[in-house]
């Protein structure tokens, strides 16, 4: 390897200890092996009879790749929002406060939005205040409402107050099946919250203007006139798509017919439609 580039040696390292720290949550483990490599490389450097012999040398690039490894990989692992202490998962609790932070989107049989934790209340004595049941909480988790609630849905920055439990993301049934639980984690989305058949509402109406709230209400009011003129159904949900970007109401039907075709690109904005 060239001798120029020093660091182009740790980078296997460095990639090795990102992959780890991503698949394996364990950051406390992987930072003191981290610092017993550390602490034998500064004995090997400052130790009374000087540096190992020149045959040896390579114990010291070992000791550095392992430190790196260690290193990163506890870095890597402390991104993780569940190594917080304030993460809800480590709460049992029957009632959360969350603020939603994506405007709720249809979906096959309901509306779903994305939301984070502020606070959750505890179930615990009830000898204990109420005030004092009440934990802070961070977290992200995704929202589903019923299609019955779509008169009275929330908007981005509205904090509302929900009357039941995070469920954890089922991973997929089949082999090679899209596996939406870990396409979540990657965001830091750990869990759903259903409110079909419970108690919620909302706490705090967010007001000032919001800029993607302005935005998607532009949309909506064009989407309001295309099915006033006359567009509905499938053509309505792909005009939407083709000139708004909205391709919430495309069937799976029709998308995999224009998967077919190799032509599922137009459905998307972008800078070839500009």
């Amino acid at each position: 390897m060239n001798r120029s580039r020093p660091l182009t040696r740790i980078l296997p390292a460095f990639c090795l200890g990102c992959f780890a720290g991503l698949e394996n949550n364990y950051a406390l483990t992987a930072g003191v092996f981290a610092f017993i490599f550390l602490l034998l490389l500064g004995f090997l450097v400052f130790h009374p009879k000087g540096w190992l012999p020149y045959k040896l040398r390579w114990i010291a690039g070992v000791i550095i790749q392992l430190a790196v490894f260690m290193i990163t990989w506890s870095v890597a692992s402390l991104q993780d929002e569940r190594q917080s202490a304030f993460h809800f998962n480590k709460s049992t609790f029957n009632t959360m406060l969350i603020k939603l932070v994506q405007r709720p989107v249809r979906k096959t049989a309901s509306y779903r939005s994305m939301a984070e934790v502020l606070l959750v209340k505890e179930a615990i004595g009830e000898e204990i205040p109420e005030e004092k049941k009440w934990k802070v909480a961070i977290g992200k988790v995704l929202v589903y409402f019923p299609e019955a609630d779509s008169f009275r849905l929330p908007e981005e920055g509205d904090v509302i107050m929900v009357a039941g439990k995070i469920v954890s993301m089922k991973p997929p049934d089949y082999p090679w099946e899209f596996d939406f639980k870990k396409y979540c984690e990657a965001q830091q989305i750990f869990g759903s919250v259903y409110t079909s058949g419970t108690v919620w509402q909302i706490i705090y109406k967010s007001s000032g203007f919001n800029l993607l709230r302005f935005a998607h209400k532009c949309r909506e009011r064009l989407i309001a006139a295309y099915h006033h003129a006359g567009l509905k159904n499938q053509e309505l949900a792909v005009v939407s798509a083709l000139v708004l970007g909205d391709d919430d109401g495309v069937s799976n039907s029709l998308i995999q017919s224009f998967s077919a075709t190799g032509t599922l690109h137009v459905l998307s904005v972008s800078g070839m439609h500009v």
